[in-house]
């Protein structure tokens, strides 16, 4: 239950929440978002992780996963596609993310950096239609 544990906790952390802001905002207790964080328990239902992934703005299937609600299966390989190549930061960060040795503290960084970025694009794209 360590993973999950350690998911839980980071994400909400980066999210800057305390537990019992978290525990209000996907309904349910205190003690439960405490028991999760000290891996005593996780979740029985795919709705409570659902609500987590929407305010702690983590991948569901990444949250579904951890939770053991979800196998963690490696997703089937597309067909061979010429794809541009990633500009060598992006690569990194992709290569980060992928490598099992990063640790949670870096990957939520990531995660929420490209979040981040991905909100100020939207943004800009909003506002470009706005403009017209």
């Amino acid at each position: 239950m360590r993973n999950w544990a350690s998911y839980v906790q980071t994400a909400r952390e980066t999210s800057g929440l305390s537990r019992s802001e978290l525990a209000k905002k996907i309904g349910t207790a205190y003690a439960t978002v405490w028991r999760w964080e000290t891996g005593r328990q996780r979740p029985e239902r795919a709705e409570i992780v659902v609500r987590f992934a929407s305010v702690t703005g983590v991948d569901l299937d990444e949250a579904l996963a951890a939770a053991g609600l979800r196998p963690t299966a490696k997703t089937p390989s597309r067909p061979a596609t010429q794809e541009p190549p990633l500009d060598p930061e992006l690569a990194h960060l992709h290569r980060r993310l992928q490598d099992p040795r990063t640790s949670e503290t870096e990957l939520a960084m990531i995660r929420a950096a490209l979040r981040h970025l991905s909100s100020l694009i939207e943004l800009d794209e909003q506002q470009r239609r706005e403009a017209g």
